[in-house]
């Protein structure tokens, strides 16, 4: 297996990213992608097959001497079209020449006791380039490698690299059971990247409180999950034995579970959890492909009043989690706007 960290390479960046990247390497930053691209860099070696390189998630660590709060005035001063928007946890959204890219101070995120929310945690920005302190936060090994820019070097301290090429879904996250979110993003790296996960993560399941589910944080990991079938049954089996999450969202799993989706099926879903016509995959007729839809979802087992009866949803619950059979005016809002 070729061994990353020992030699130099070359990932086939953009060249605004790697051009703003060693600017700001020459300020006083140190520069890292992190998350998604190198993750699939990676995968791509190990698989021999393509990964479009998107979602340039960056890690900004500090050179010696230089303070944090000196990035935004610096990363402004490269130039004057640089588009910036400063979210929370000190991050910073950019767009750069049409590549959107995410800077993220190097952080330590500690846990608030009894809170179950996907943002359950306070902040304390790294200054020391500890890299191992700093990547705690993220949710899997896999995604806690390092790619310095300016250097084409990796740098991988919780092993993600191997786990990949062992096709091992792990985390190294002290906290990884007090984020719901983190459950849902297990089920679409091992279902969308066939990494198995380890037993460690399995065992933590039943210690997770669901209790605080965001609906649209939900949805967002099933509709980023092309298998969505496979997403749903791995989920309801993972979730066996938990009794914190709402029957609802159990409810939601297994009906899905149920269905095997095509590209008009997918393109059908994704399109009415997202209510945007216009993602609707090109050369595909919305309407007969929605009716289509609605005879699969009908040819399901599925007892509405007995669902109905028990679980007693309110309609914005509904419209949110996607179950639209009882709500063809809705649908037709979404067809005529």
């Amino acid at each position: 297996m070729k061994n990353f960290e020992k030699s130099e390479i070359q990932i086939p960046l953009p060249r605004p990213l790697v051009h703003l990247a060693n600017f700001l390497e020459k300020n006083g930053f140190i520069i890292y992608l992190v998350g998604g691209v190198p993750r699939d860099f990676v995968l791509n070696e190990v698989l021999h097959t393509e990964y479009p390189l998107k979602d340039f998630d960056l890690e900004v660590h500090f050179k010696n001497g230089h303070s944090h709060k000196i990035f935004p005035e610096i990363l402004q001063s490269y130039s004057s079209d640089l588009k910036i928007k400063e979210m929370k946890y000190s991050v910073y959204r950019v767009k750069v020449h049409n590549v959107d890219c995410e800077f993220s101070l190097a952080r330590y995120e500690k846990h608030i006791e009894n809170n179950h929310s996907h943002s359950n945690f306070e902040i304390e920005i790294i200054s020391d380039h500890d890299i191992q302190k700093s990547l705690l936060r993220r949710d899997f090994t896999a995604n806690s490698i390092l790619y310095r820019v300016s250097e084409s070097r990796f740098r991988d301290p919780y092993d993600g690299i191997n786990h990949i090429q062992n096709r091992i879904l792990l985390s190294h996250n002290p906290n990884f059971e007090k984020d719901w979110l983190r459950f849902f993003r297990l089920i679409r790296f091992s279902v969308t990247k066939n990494l198995n996960p380890h037993f460690h993560l399995i065992n933590e399941v039943n210690s997770i409180v669901f209790e605080s589910i965001n609906p649209f944080q939900f949805l967002e990991e099933f509709r980023k999950s092309k298998y969505k079938s496979e997403f749903c049954t791995l989920a309801v089996k993972l979730l066996n034995g938990n009794n914190t999450i709402d029957t609802y969202y159990i409810y939601f799993l297994k009906f899905y579970s149920k269905i095997q989706f095509d590209q008009e099926n997918y393109g059908v879903l994704n399109c009415l959890l997202s209510q945007q016509v216009k993602n609707f995959p090109k050369g595909i007729n919305y309407k007969k492909s929605l009716d289509k839809f609605y005879k699969k979802l009908a040819a399901v087992e599925f007892n509405y009043d007995h669902f109905i009866k028990k679980y007693n949803p309110d309609k914005n619950d509904m419209t949110k989690l996607g179950v639209f059979i009882s709500y063809q005016n809705e649908v037709s809002k979404i067809i005529s706007d």
